[in-house]
């Protein structure tokens, strides 16, 4: 697990790719479930158990569903199995360096430098879910990145138009 986590952080600083992963079933799943767990700890921070579990089983959905159709489309689905484990662990490895981030910002303590933090790990993470479509659909960076904006800007759309109370103000 070791190996593979280093993997994880490579793709994280754009030193490997999707391609990189081993094909595993077994691998994908607990991915998904170490995705799962680390969104439901930040989600908890603002909401209950239950629409924490109801989000991030949505979002969940929509990345397998953009991943695949986004392969399908441009005829690589036979990198779906690589390309989804590598959006899930980079995602659940950002998401786990925002904990503390989002922490402090729920209990009020140091919210500028903790909104900084935030708009650094959302930049990241848009470049490094750029990277990795780069490399799943060979093409290049900048193509990469507006697939990525694509994805990220339809998941936050949907996700606010069946939780409205994500942008609710406090």
């Amino acid at each position: 697990m070791y190996e593979f986590s280093k993997l994880i952080f490579s793709i994280c600083l754009l030193q490997k790719g999707p391609q990189d992963i081993a094909y595993s079933v077994l691998l994908f799943r607990f991915t998904v479930a170490i995705y799962a767990l680390i969104s439901f700890m930040i989600l908890i921070l603002s909401t209950n158990w239950w629409l924490a579990l109801l989000q991030i089983l949505i979002g969940i959905l929509l990345t397998l569903v953009f991943t695949w159709l986004i392969l399908s489309f441009t005829h690589k689905i036979a990198r779906f199995n690589q390309t989804a484990t590598a959006l899930f662990g980079t995602d659940a490895m950002i998401n786990f360096f925002a904990v503390p981030a989002l922490a402090s910002l729920a209990i009020g303590m140091r919210a500028e430098l903790a909104s900084l933090v935030l708009i650094g790990l959302m930049a990241w993470h848009l470049l490094v879910s750029g990277h990795i479509f780069r490399h799943a659909l060979n093409t290049n960076l900048f193509f990469g990145l507006g697939i990525a904006l694509i994805y990220i800007l339809g998941s936050y759309w949907v996700m606010t138009t069946v939780f409205p109370q994500i942008v609710e103000v406090r």
